[in-house]
């Protein structure tokens, strides 16, 4: 079984957006535990083991490079134990990893990216050194955790994912073709690119090559394939919505409709996570905000 580990949550107010940016204060060093830093890589993992409490009394023991998945997890698995931890820097694959290592009994967390990221400038670089600014980082208190979404969020916020790639992959689509028509001076107007009249329209519109006319064609079949992904995409949020009356309960809402209180849910995962409506609405970025600054600089931000 997966562990979670968590201590106490606090809001970072972000000055730019006005909204509080929602992280958790890493744990504190196992007084006899190692700290393990992973540098982690599409394929390759890289991990140094350190002991100690702070950065200065921090002493690196071994380290491990070029790993697979597989070797990673048969390594830690022989070689840490509860009593360790394990610190990934937030990427693209850490929460698969951090979900990966915890269901063998073992403790990861995953630090925010922007701040382990302030610190690589100060370091010649390399995966080995990664790993060890990743634990030093830590030791030093200058990184807190982020949220790990729980299975449900996560699949939630990819299928989220794949449908806001679809919307742009249809927008480009329909923009590609109207871009091509407008370099040959035929403007579509009010006409919905959906209709066959449509296609019969362009078609009369000049006297195009046979090359020009396949180009069309493979116009006309992007804009038809990406609608019809976007629209797949589409019933499987209306589907999930459907099997969860807390997202059917967000719709209730005036002028939220089913992507975003599809949207809301996924990125919002488990609401319990917040202990005060007030904390969940900064989460959202939907609280008023203002940056002043001397006498002629008062801006709002986030009032209509």
């Amino acid at each position: 079984m997966q562990k979670t580990y968590i201590l106490k949550k606090t809001e970072r107010q972000s000055p730019a957006a006005g909204a509080a940016v929602e992280t958790y204060l890493a744990p504190r060093p196992p007084a006899n535990g190692k700290i393990v830093g992973l540098d982690c890589h599409p394929d390759t993992f890289t991990a140094a083991v350190l002991v100690g409490q702070t950065p200065h009394d921090a002493r690196k023991i071994t380290s491990r490079e070029d790993l697979s998945l597989q070797g990673l997890l048969k390594w830690a698995s022989l070689e840490l134990g509860p009593q360790d931890i394990i610190l990934l820097e937030a990427g693209s694959n850490s929460f698969e990893v951090c979900r990966r290592l915890g269901s063998l009994g073992l403790r990861a967390c995953v630090l925010e990216s922007a701040h382990v990221g302030k610190h690589a400038k100060t370091y010649a670089d390399n995966d080995k050194m990664a790993a060890v600014r990743i634990a030093l980082v830590y030791l030093a208190g200058n990184a807190p955790c982020v949220w790990v979404p729980d299975e449900q969020s996560r699949q939630r916020r990819e299928l989220l994912h794949a449908y806001r790639k679809a919307v742009s992959s249809h927008t480009a689509a329909t923009n590609a073709i109207k871009g091509f028509l407008n370099g040959h001076g035929i403007r579509l107007g009010k006409r919905s690119l959906n209709q066959k009249s449509t296609a019969e329209w362009m078609l009369k519109q000049r006297d195009w090559s046979p090359l020009q006319q396949q180009i069309l064609s493979e116009h006309l079949s992007a804009v038809a394939q990406t609608k019809e992904r976007r629209k797949r995409l589409y019933r499987m949020i209306a589907a999930e919505m459907a099997s969860d009356p807390q997202m059917m309960g967000a719709m209730k809402v005036l002028g939220v409709g089913i992507v975003s209180a599809f949207a809301l849910i996924a990125v919002i995962g488990d609401i319990r996570r917040f202990h005060t409506p007030e904390k969940l609405v900064a989460y959202a970025g939907l609280n008023p905000g203002q940056r002043i600054s001397g006498k002629g600089k008062h801006i709002r931000i986030g009032v209509g």
